[in-house]
């Protein structure tokens, strides 16, 4: 299946601390699976709003294209859009909305640590932020929201053979991940097995 894979961490891994090198920088304390998902809109919708806030000043200052400002604003409104479960047949495909949240959530984990060592980010407000991001990410790629594109001339049968592949992958990655006590896989009593996905008549 083509798109993003399962090597992505799902919370951030502990690094030294940029204060405190005796200390681990902890950027993901609560598994992604734990947060409400009134927290998770909040946080792609202050994410939202900073864009909206500072693209206009990147046009400007040419360190983004207008062409690229608006595509990045375009797919997290998707998102935003997709956890409220107002979906589109017509927008973004899923692989291009999970590809945008790991794009921000990497983009997080590479500046939040200068910025804490900086002082200019209280480090849990850092926690909150990145944590709200990737608990929208795993609703998308461990729940498959957002999965509500049909192509053209495609049959619902068609469409929904990746999502059984993604739900199939989603299985055996977590069922790998309880094993190694990952904190990202939902503990037993809180997954649900894949459904016996049916061909569409």
């Amino acid at each position: 299946m083509n798109g993003p894979n399962f090597n992505f961490d799902l919370m951030t891994p502990d690094a030294p601390h940029p204060l405190d090198a005796s200390m681990q920088l902890r950027l993901s304390i609560r598994p992604p699976w734990s947060i409400e998902m009134a927290e998770i809109q909040r946080a792609v919708d202050e994410e939202l709003a900073n864009r909206r806030a500072a693209y206009p000043g990147f046009v400007r200052r040419r360190s983004m294209s207008q062409e690229e400002a608006d595509r990045h604003l375009q797919l997290l409104e998707a998102c935003a859009e997709d956890l409220r479960g107002n979906h589109r047949f017509d927008g973004p495909s899923w692989h291009e909305k999970v590809a945008e949240l790991r794009r921000e959530i990497m983009l997080r984990r590479r500046l939040y640590p200068k910025r804490i060592a900086d002082r200019r980010l209280a480090e849990d407000l850092a926690r909150r932020q990145i944590e709200g991001l990737e608990a929208a990410h795993w609703q998308f790629w461990i729940n498959l929201v957002g999965w509500t594109r049909l192509g053209a001339g495609e049959t619902l049968s068609e469409r929904l053979q990746p999502v059984r592949e993604q739900a199939l992958q989603v299985d055996l990655w977590e069922r790998a991940a309880r094993a190694a006590d990952n904190p990202a896989a939902r503990p037993l009593s809180k997954f649900i097995t894949p459904p016996d996905w049916k061909e569409a008549a």
